[in-house]
């Protein structure tokens, strides 16, 4: 046999061992302050390749065969990206307990009280969050001011393929809950891999609306600037 057919026949068969590799990457987004989740599941069993997407608040999961061009695509990616396992951060701190007290005028009958011009029982002051002062004879709410608040996009992913797992967990963290600035923490690799899943859903699932999923993958680019 030619040793350059023989060569090109070895090229081919590696290639096709290669691409028949059985694999599954599960990727999940999780929206700051809302309900909504997104599961999408992308595997290759035998010599076909599905695309799973499953939106929190929906009945029932979509299922859609892709093309081998866009798994290799996606394989090609995974098999260079770094698996970041990052701590998710939801933490708050809290400032000092402030009051605010109320005019606040004691009935005949000891039972009731009169607040700002309401009348309310005195048993049943906690049910309008007051509390009553004995020293100032007034009743009050308490406040507490949060310094910091620390929220964001989170994004979970687990790559399976040649018995090999790996997984991730990236967040795009806003320092407070009025800024608009994100961290660092959040890379162009994680970004460019949001925006291969949502290319991916947009093409095998185009009468559904995921709006909200691309704003939020879109502001997540953010992230890698100062």
């Amino acid at each position: 046999m030619d040793k350059g057919y023989s060569i090109l026949i070895l090229v081919v068969w590696n290639s096709v061992i290669g691409f028949s590799q059985d694999f599954k990457f599960e990727w999940q987004a999780f929206p700051s302050f809302s309900d909504k989740e997104y599961n999408i599941l992308v595997e290759k069993k035998d010599t076909t390749s599905y695309l799973t997407i499953k939106e929190t608040g929906t009945k029932d999961s979509i299922s859609k065969k892709i093309s081998f061009k866009d798994c290799d695509t996606l394989i090609s990616f995974l098999d260079k990206y770094d698996f970041p396992k990052k701590p998710i951060k939801i933490s708050i701190i809290y400032g000092p307990i402030l009051r605010e007290y109320f005019e606040t005028k004691l009935l005949p009958d000891t039972n009731w009280f009169q607040v700002n011009g309401d009348s309310l029982r005195r048993e049943l002051i906690w049910v309008r969050e007051f509390y009553f002062d004995k020293d100032s004879n007034k009743c009050y709410k308490e406040f507490q001011k949060i310094d910091h608040l620390y929220h964001g996009h989170t994004y979970k992913g687990e790559y399976i393929k040649s018995n090999i797992r790996k997984t991730y967990s990236v967040q795009s963290i806003m320092t407070s809950a009025t800024d608009t600035k994100w961290n660092k923490g959040f890379s162009a690799m994680d970004f460019k891999l949001n925006n291969i899943i949502f290319s991916f859903i947009i093409k095998y699932d185009s009468n559904n609306d995921y709006s909200q999923l691309k704003n939020m993958i879109e502001f997540d680019k953010q992230g890698d600037k100062d």
